[in-house]
């Protein structure tokens, strides 16, 4: 099991490591709260122990992080529930670029974003009915006319050096995807829109 498999909740923004061997490091009182996550009783505690410090960490350093994701009231496990005749709004987040931990090991934030003029896309099944979608905000908003399941996947890219990306180790929860002649960074799992009669 890769830590990468799973996204970052949309409320978070930094990544526990440490730098004794430049890894990403799982500590052992973690596993359990992030198998809970794998299977879908998400507990708050489940990614605060991931960026928590490593007991032998030392020395801060820089390191790539990618995250791409919705953010919405009703987000809960890549899954945003709505029902049909209510409103429902999902904006598209990011942390893309380099971040840096205290000198004694600690909790990881970006201070040198690569995406500093975004520009957004949505990726997979068509919206929702009823929904729209505004490429300048990345918001995704509307009320709902029918019932179903869609799987949409966030992507960002920034406007000026959007093809000139980051291509070395780091801590990945995104892919590149080309469309159009554009470079775009990409979630690498997908959201369900979940929508109720």
């Amino acid at each position: 099991m890769k830590l990468s498999q799973f996204p970052l909740p949309s409320n978070l923004s930094s990544v526990g490591y440490c730098e004794t061997s430049r890894r990403k490091i799982l500590p052992l009182f973690c596993v359990q709260s992030v198998l809970r996550y794998a299977t879908g009783l998400w507990l708050s505690i489940s990614f605060a122990c991931i960026m928590s410090s490593c007991a032998n960490g030392g020395g801060g350093y820089r390191e790539y992080l990618s995250n791409v994701h919705f953010q919405s009231a009703n987000f809960s496990n890549n899954v945003i529930t709505g029902q049909v005749g209510q409103f429902l709004s999902a904006r598209i987040d990011y942390q893309i670029g380099f971040a840096t931990a205290p000198s004694g090991g600690g909790t990881m934030t970006i201070v040198d974003s690569y995406v500093t003029d975004p520009e957004y896309q949505v990726f997979g099944d068509n919206l929702p009915p009823g929904l729209s979608w505004d490429s300048t905000t990345g918001t995704i908003s509307g009320t709902p006319t029918q019932g179903g399941k869609w799987s949409l996947q966030p992507a960002v890219r920034d406007r000026i050096r959007g093809d000139n990306v980051y291509r070395s180790n780091g801590a990945w929860w995104t892919d590149y995807t080309a469309f159009q002649g554009e470079t775009w960074t990409e979630a690498q799992t997908p959201t369900t829109f979940d929508i109720s009669q």
